[in-house]
């Protein structure tokens, strides 16, 4: 800035509400020096948050005393001075903002607000969520929710989840990304399947059809051999697939036949046999003591696809707008297929309507990754319920400001630094780890665990088939005669 008149009113000029919003700013005034009488141009600034409120001379300006931008505007927020910041907050989203057992505000946050606030010298306060009970969008050309209050200006900024976008950017200003993430879905995990289904798991029905196939093939293969051999016993024949059979059950063969063509065929069928009898066996017993689900929905696009519909809490989010002008067909499918439940005061702000809706298999929950987890993780319904490993939406989070905050530039710079350090996804990282397991988790852990009478099903519904299938062949073989000794 620059006064052409010797007659010039610094402290206002400096304390206008355009040099309040300017980060750097230098003032030129011109006077005359008494000894010499020669007209030079003071250099001044304001530090706005000074304690003594007094107007910073920076010297009489001198192109070899100011070389650089950097000596010329002063940075003048190193310090806030212990200026009282009003954030714009909700404390029911953990692990960003949450209350704790003693009712006291934790969070990231909350500790990258700490670590901040001892850097730059200022105070905050926090609020318990906005009076509308809204997150921050604009309705019918006015803002509301935390970012409403910013906009207002009865706050300073606004942190909890919120992300960098087009909408957000052009009307307030944002800090660096402090973390990336986006929005996931739980569902309900599906009951298990029939006991019986683990006989048939370990193999695809294709690997069945194949096996099926190449069992009757062999068969008759054989067949035809044994018919076609010079001293063959034609009324033998029927019980020739007995050969074949009992290799495929891994049963052992009392005699084998004489003629060289039989013997290679045999070999060749029980090397493949056991392939398949090891490949099966191993199989089985790895899920007989696991109980067998029907396939989990993993992408969006499955999902679109099934029957499920969506919940999410109505707390102004963007996400339900974005869904709808989304240029995917799936997540437009799924815009369609939308319940709102209203926000509530109680408990998780309304979250449990939707978890009632998930349990009974009917919706699909969409939120904020980690708060999700941790909600379903305060609820202890972390066993009944699985996430999605795709998420949608995932973008950059950010402090939101009031438009021209002069001192977003310093904010930045200590962000930038702690998140080039990796501190706060080490703290981001350690809050998840301290709220995120559950009682069923920390039991399930790593140790072994003894088997239950639950997990051992499967080995006896086995057990009893194979009892019941001996019973027969037993009464089979002595009906027909087959392995008994000759008469002398």
């Amino acid at each position: 800035m620059f006064c052409v008149s010797p007659i010039c009113q610094v402290r206002r000029l400096l304390q206008s509400t355009l040099a309040e919003r300017t980060p750097s700013v230098a003032l030129l005034y011109p006077r005359y020096q008494l000894m010499s009488d020669t007209l030079v141009f003071s250099v001044l600034t304001w530090l706005p948050y000074s304690p003594d409120q007094k107007l910073e001379r920076l010297g009489v300006w001198d192109p070899r005393v100011f070389t650089s931008l950097s000596e010329l505007f002063q940075n003048r927020f190193q310090s806030l001075g212990g200026k009282t910041v009003r954030v714009s907050s909700d404390d029911d989203d953990a692990p960003l903002l949450f209350l704790d057992k003693n009712n006291e505000f934790q969070g990231t946050c909350k500790t990258i607000l700490d670590v901040l606030s001892d850097w730059l010298n200022f105070t905050y306060t926090l609020t318990n969520g906005a009076p509308d009970y809204k997150w921050g969008s604009e309705e019918r050309g006015a803002w509301v929710g935390l970012l409403g209050e910013v906009y207002k200006g009865k706050k300073d900024l606004a942190i909890n989840y919120f992300t960098i976008t087009y909408e957000r950017w052009h009307y307030f200003d944002t800090s660096v990304s402090y973390l990336t993430q986006g929005f996931g879905f739980a569902i309900a995990k599906p009951a298990p399947s029939p006991a019986w289904h683990s006989l048939v798991y370990p193999f695809s029905w294709r690997v069945w059809a194949a096996v099926g196939g190449v069992l009757l093939a062999t068969c008759s293969a054989f067949c035809i051999i044994f018919y076609l051999q010079p001293h063959s016993n034609v009324g033998s024949l029927p019980y020739a697939p007995a050969y074949i059979l009992k290799g495929l059950v891994n049963q052992s063969v009392n005699k084998v036949p004489s003629e060289w063509s039989l013997r290679v065929f045999l070999g060749a069928w029980w090397v493949a046999v056991y392939v398949i009898v090891s490949a099966f066996t191993g199989n089985l017993m790895a899920v007989l003591t696991v109980p067998l689900y029907p396939r989990w929905i993993h992408t969006v696009d499955d999902l679109a696809n099934s029957d499920y519909r969506l919940c999410m809490v109505d707390y102004g989010e963007f996400v339900p707008r974005a869904l709808v002008v989304s240029s995917d067909a799936a997540l437009r499918t799924l815009a369609s297929r939308l319940d709102k439940v209203p926000v509530t005061e109680d408990g998780h702000g309304g979250q449990e309507a939707c978890v009632h809706l998930v349990l009974t298999n009917t919706n699909a929950h969409i939120e904020s990754y980690d708060y999700m987890k941790l909600v379903y993780s305060a609820l202890d319904l972390r066993d009944k319920i699985y996430f999605m490993k795709e998420q949608i939406f995932e973008s950059n989070l950010a402090f939101i400001f009031r438009k021209h905050t002069p001192w977003i530039l310093t904010f930045n710079k200590g962000l930038r630094r702690l998140v080039e350090s990796g501190l706060i996804q080490k703290w981001h990282t350690d809050i998840l780890q301290k709220y995120y397991k559950t009682k069923a988790e920390s039991e399930e852990g790593s140790s072994p665990r003894p088997l239950a009478l639950a997990h051992l099903y499967g080995a006896f519904f086995t057990l009893g088939l194979g009892v019941v299938l001996a019973v027969l062949v037993l009464i089979l073989e002595c009906k027909l005669g087959i392995g008994v000794a000759p008469r002398v």
